[in-house]
């Protein structure tokens, strides 16, 4: 889902599916919601396929605009278009937030696989992100 502005998940809001990306300025996910992914197992721990993903602003992160234009720049070698980016982050993540402003998940419930959140700002309270053990199977 891209917006924009916003997207806002209100009080008992529920989301169900496979795979979900959630992409805008502002994403505020408010008590009570749901998402919940029902995607299967993703397990891609080696170097070789995409550490990069695993990286959302690196911690020397440069005093400019957390935007598209930098999220290319910072995968250069990765990418150079914002559909091969998010068909990246979708086969590594079952459920990605993308905020460019902000993210807010407050008293929320998220389940999945695998669960990235990313945004320059972000405010989560009283949420339970969970990946309940269904990423990479134990061998």
């Amino acid at each position: 889902m891209q917006a924009n502005e916003t997207v806002t998940l209100k009080n008992s809001g529920y989301i169900r599916c496979q795979y979900l990306l959630l992409d805008a300025n502002y994403v505020d996910i408010q008590a009570g919601s749901k998402i919940e992914s029902d995607g299967e197992n993703t397990c891609n721990s080696e170097k070789a396929d995409g550490d990069y993903l695993f990286s959302c602003i690196p911690t020397d992160y440069p005093d400019r605009t957390f935007d598209l234009e930098y999220v290319l720049d910072y995968y250069q070698n990765e990418t150079n278009k914002r559909h091969e980016l998010f068909d990246d982050l979708m086969d590594t993540w079952s459920v990605y937030i993308l905020g460019w402003e902000k993210v807010s998940i407050n008293g929320a419930y998220i389940n999945g696989s695998r669960i990235g959140v990313c945004a320059p700002n972000m405010d989560i309270q009283s949420s339970d992100l969970t990946a309940d053990g269904r990423g990479c199977l134990a061998e």
